[in-house]
């Protein structure tokens, strides 16, 4: 599938400010699942633009603003060919055919960052949740993962919330629901509470006519899991589906906050307002 995507963000200020150094996750991924075709960014504000591979090989754009402005604008414009059209074309390593298992020591360095437990309180609330809603699951791993997308897809209510800011997987449990970043968080603790390897991943999310998008006008979050056999594989709790050529990812963390669309800060002597205007737009091209 070949898709055409668009995003315009405005940062909007109440008077001319400073502007730190920014940090810019837009650009897609290239590797075997897609191939980037064309890619177009436009910073105002006389941004100088630097292209730089992040500590997880995400593409970065650093900008930098040598003069005061009211406004930064943002945009981006890129054609990209998805490739990832059956998410279940893999062979799990046989000690993996079953959950729970336990990775190979020889992925021990590479997947720590992506293992690394929940603090105790939400270790507490999770164990505790899914031994209310998840009593009996499938031994399959694949058939595993699917049930546990499925119960947070069926359990919890998608809000979309404009305000900046992740909910906590407590508060995502409290609350019964959250935007498409608070289920991915959620997930990704769970998974790791259940000692599978997960990332949270920001991207764009191509919905067909007639059908619901819940990531209209915004880009949208999921998650990543490590099968061994398989390797990282895309999942969409929101969704309650494992991710296929629909969805466009762009940037991988560890943590959610380290891969937010643009990082960056501004200065000014008083307290002044500010606001963000974001759109986007995903058409397919074949």
């Amino acid at each position: 599938m070949i898709l055409s995507i668009t995003h315009d963000s405005h940062y909007i200020y109440e008077t001319s400010v400073s502007l730190s150094q920014h940090l810019i996750y837009l650009r897609p991924r290239e590797n075997s699942t897609q191939r980037l075709r064309r890619f177009d960014i436009k910073v105002s504000s006389g941004a100088m633009l630097s292209n730089v591979l992040d500590p997880l090989d995400n593409d970065l754009i650093q900008a930098f603003f040598p003069e005061n402005s009211d406004r930064i604008d943002v945009h981006t414009s890129f054609e990209i060919e998805t490739l990832n059209t059956n998410p279940f074309n893999f062979l799990l390593k046989d000690y993996a055919m079953n959950s729970p298992f336990v990775y190979e020591p020889v992925f021990d360095f590479a997947l720590g960052p992506y293992l690394a437990p929940p603090f105790s309180d939400t270790q507490s609330v999770i164990k505790k949740w899914l031994a209310e809603h998840f009593r009996n699951p499938p031994k399959d791993t694949t058939e595993y993962i699917t049930a546990l997308l499925q119960l947070l897809f069926q359990r919890l209510s998608y809000r979309r919330r404009e305000e900046l800011g992740i909910q906590t997987s407590i508060e995502t449990l409290n609350f019964g629901g959250g935007t498409c970043r608070d289920y991915a968080v959620l997930f990704v603790e769970i998974c790791r509470h259940l000692g599978i390897a997960a990332r949270f991943v920001s991207g764009y999310l191509y919905t067909p006519s007639g059908e619901e998008d819940l990531a209209v006008n915004s880009m949208h979050a999921w998650a990543e899991i490590y099968l061994p056999g398989a390797g990282w594989r895309g999942v969409d709790p929101t969704h309650g589906v494992w991710c296929d050529d629909c969805f466009v990812p762009v940037a991988h963390g560890a943590q959610a906050q380290s891969v937010n669309p643009v990082q960056g800060s501004y200065f000014s002597k008083k307290s002044i307002a500010s606001k963000l205007e974001s759109t986007v737009t995903v058409t397919r091209l074949d």
